[in-house]
């Protein structure tokens, strides 16, 4: 066997790295899957909680507590957080095996699917973009109601995937810096010549 035909410990490290990612993806995918009864039963609780503190409705644009809240301002960040991770868990799971089997064009998918990845799923979740946009789309009343949930909400829950998001972008990062070394693209390349 020559040294063309050995596979590259980076291209293997690589792939390794590549897993780790696809694992974190996975992982805060089933973590707010989960999750999700506790979401709604925090939300009937923040709703109740925010009409009790005033019943009245003194809010100044005379709203109440939840009156507003539909699947595009509070459903729809939580399920986009999950399809959007599912969504990069499937390509960047094709790319890990694809790379692991040694294919160029899975070397390609993880390169583009990975900073997608980053700028649609970790960097919005780093940024609390569905909170965000939660608050922005609210009433008076409905932004209590999201403060309140999000003060009451499990905080570990935010920390856990506050870290799956990090390691993500790490993991992603390394493995593609691995799997673009010359020597992975050489020993890519030798079956097309």
């Amino acid at each position: 066997m020559s040294d063309a035909d050995v596979k590259p410990g980076a291209l293997t490290a690589g792939t390794a790295v590549l897993w780790v990612a696809t694992a974190a993806l996975a992982a805060a995918a089933a973590a707010r899957v989960v999750l999700y009864g506790a979401f709604q039963d925090a939300q009937f609780d923040a709703c109740d909680a925010v009409f009790n503190a005033s019943p009245t409705g003194n809010w100044p644009d005379d709203s109440s507590p939840c009156e507003q809240f539909s699947p595009m301002g509070w459903y729809l960040p939580y399920w986009g957080a999950v399809a959007a991770a599912v969504v990069f868990f499937a390509l960047l799971l094709a790319a890990a095996v694809g790379t692991g089997r040694g294919r160029q064009g899975a070397r390609t998918l993880a390169a583009v699917s990975a900073p997608i990845a980053v700028a649609l799923w970790a960097v919005p979740g780093l940024l609390n973009l569905g909170w965000v946009f939660a608050t922005a789309v609210a009433n008076d009343a409905d932004s209590e109601v999201v403060e309140y949930l999000r003060d009451h909400f499990p905080s570990w829950f935010g920390t856990g995937e506050t870290a799956l998001q990090i390691v993500f972008i790490a993991a992603a990062a390394v493995a593609l810096w691995l799997l673009y070394r010359p020597e992975v693209g050489a020993w890519l390349r030798r079956g097309e010549q």
